[in-house]
């Protein structure tokens, strides 16, 4: 902040040096802050200073002028098409898991090879659902950081496609 001062004021001591330099032999300006009583007192008795002329500081432009941007209010991360999104991989997901161990209590198999060939449904929910907590992580963080596209939404669209596909698959070899 001392810096910003200081470069303010060095600006302001450049610019009424040009400008007194500027000003013909003829007149001089004279520079008087707008609450010194010799300001008031001059104008108000109508003294004529001759070549000599009063300005108020009040006239000069800022030589420098700090605004703040306005601020903009971005949209908000989870809305509703982020929230259904969700739910419905969560939702696929939790259709997955339920008709895998459905169908492996008819004498089915998981295909999986990570999870093994009878996994028990809270292994199968203890894989499953951190993955998907971490795919609504990064559909959050796409969407923070770019709002108006819609590449946020092809995370959730994908797993949850794949999860839906798998219950169906689950389903069907089942019945």
């Amino acid at each position: 902040m001392r810096y910003v001062l200081l470069a303010a004021t060095i600006s302001l001591s450049v610019c009424s040096i040009g400008q007194e330099q500027s000003q013909t032999e003829a007149q001089q300006v004279v520079t008087i802050p707008p609450d010194n009583h010799s300001a008031t007192l001059h104008a108000t008795q109508g003294v004529d200073l001759g070549p000599t002329a009063l300005r108020s500081l009040e006239e000069r432009p800022p030589a420098l002028a700090l605004e703040s941007p306005p601020l903009q209010r971005l949209p908000r991360v989870v809305d509703t098409r982020f929230t259904l999104l969700t739910m419905f991989q969560v939702a696929a997901n939790v259709a997955d898991v339920e008709t895998t161990v459905y169908g492996l209590s008819h004498r089915a198999y998981e295909a999986n090879p990570i999870i093994g060939a009878h996994p028990s449904r809270g292994k199968l929910y203890a894989i499953s659902m951190p993955i998907s907590a971490g795919v609504a992580l990064c559909t959050y963080k796409l969407k923070k950081t770019a709002p108006h596209r819609n590449v946020w939404m092809i995370p959730p669209v994908v797993v949850g496609g794949v999860h839906t596909g798998a219950a169906i698959y689950n389903f069907l070899i089942t019945h």
